[in-house]
């Protein structure tokens, strides 16, 4: 991905690398949610004065899907905790959509017909403490499964693997830069939270909730009248 997006190197003073072009930026992981977690912040220090959408591109194992399938999370569970998480698509996905566990070690059960990670539960609520859900998503490649197993998977499959899906990775990337510029552009959304905000009391926490509300109705267009309450 480095090499086809033309990414170039940032010094950064942190454990991870990252990458940057004039559109992109990439952090390279490494395994586990707290690692992902951490690039999201590293990554955003970087980015953090403009609106910005999330895409966590990697390998995963599944219990019946091919190697070299992609999909799309559009649900996220914890498997330690059970916590979950739906990704909200206004976009067409490239790719069909599937649930996807993150886990603490390597799967190599496959009990469950769903896809195994060890980031996404780490990346997914990290990115949307800094976006909105309709701009943070998550792009796995099926790399293992029960015929196939994790053993198998090298550095050079995983390579592999993700340069057969960049073209798809590249649509993804583009559709939700797409949604990030209407969010970026749509400035009618801030007059009207200052018409709410003015109108009625808020304490903090709902004034945070109100903005994260309101980067929603940019996304999905949608028209709201303050004098009659209503939705249009």
């Amino acid at each position: 991905m480095i090499e086809y997006f033309e990414l170039k190197p940032l010094p950064v003073n942190e454990t991870i690398s990252i990458f940057s072009n004039h559109e992109l930026t990439l952090a390279l992981t490494g395994k586990g949610k707290s690692a992902a977690a951490h690039a999201v912040q590293c990554v955003n220090k970087k980015k953090q004065d403009c609106v910005n959408a999330w895409l966590n591109v990697g390998i995963a194992g599944h219990g019946v899907f091919d190697v070299g399938q992609a999909f799309m999370a559009d649900r996220i569970v914890d498997q330690t905790t059970i916590k979950t998480w739906y990704p909200q698509f206004v976009f067409q996905p490239v790719c069909q959509t599937e649930t996807l566990m993150t886990v603490e070690k390597v799967e190599t059960d496959y009990s469950d017909p769903v896809g195994y990670d060890m980031e996404a539960s780490g990346f997914y609520p990290a990115a949307i403490s800094y976006s909105t859900i309709e701009l943070v998503h998550s792009y796995k490649i099926v790399s293992d499964n029960p015929q196939n197993t994790v053993a198998k998977v090298t550095r050079l499959s995983v390579n592999d693997l993700i340069k057969s899906k960049l073209s798809e990775i590249r649509s993804t990337i583009d559709s939700l830069k797409m949604l990030t510029a209407e969010v970026a552009t749509r400035s009618s959304s801030d007059e009207l939270l200052h018409q709410f905000l003015q109108r009625w009391r808020f304490s903090v926490t709902q004034q945070f909730q109100l903005k994260s509300l309101f980067r929603k109705i940019n996304i999905l267009k949608i028209n709201i009248d303050v004098e009659s309450n209503e939705l249009i």
